[in-house]
């Protein structure tokens, strides 16, 4: 590696990471809208399903085009991770009683980041035996079906964010 090109390397990360900062911000900024014209469990699901084809970007990323597949691919990743959290947590907020918020985002936080060390693994594991373009691949194809579970469960019929005591919502 000559001198110039961690320099660059870090240019380009830093402009793919400014850009997934401000899709984050217009994530925040569209949440609420999105929940409004379609529905708080359409807006999970379609957050979370366009998630899938966001991510095909990755492996399509060749050096040529790696600079915009990846920076269109995280400024979007980040628009659909804020619309999709902010429709998901603040339902589950909603309808679970207050003396129970705290298990509820504990064991969340369990599931949902307890996975990732497990999926480094795999991840290591299968780029070994792959190679790290192939198991790119992997994901991002795997992840096309990571939507599933929650379009077949009865969240697709959610108009809007509950309101009202928790108990009385879920009886």
């Amino acid at each position: 590696m000559e001198v110039g090109e961690g320099v660059e390397a870090r240019g380009v990360a830093a402009a793919q990471g400014g850009l997934g900062g401000a899709g984050v911000l217009l994530g925040a900024l569209v949440a609420n809208r999105v929940q409004a014209r379609i529905g708080v469990g359409r807006t999970i699901i379609v957050a979370a399903a366009a998630t899938g084809p966001v991510g095909l970007l990755m492996p399509l990323a060749t050096p040529e085009v790696a600079f915009w597949f990846l920076s269109v691919s995280f400024f979007l990743a980040a628009i659909l991770n804020v619309v999709y959290n902010v429709s998901q947590i603040s339902l589950r907020q909603a309808i679970t009683p207050e003396h129970f918020l705290g298990r509820m985002n504990a064991t969340m936080r369990f599931l949902v980041w307890g996975t990732i060390p497990i999926g480094s693994l795999i991840g290591a594991g299968l780029s070994e035996v792959i190679g790290v373009r192939a198991t790119i691949w992997v994901s991002a194809l795997l992840s096309l079906l990571a939507f599933l579970p929650v379009l077949f469960s009865p969240v697709r019929r959610i108009q809007s964010i509950p309101s009202g005591e928790p108990e009385a919502i879920a009886g």
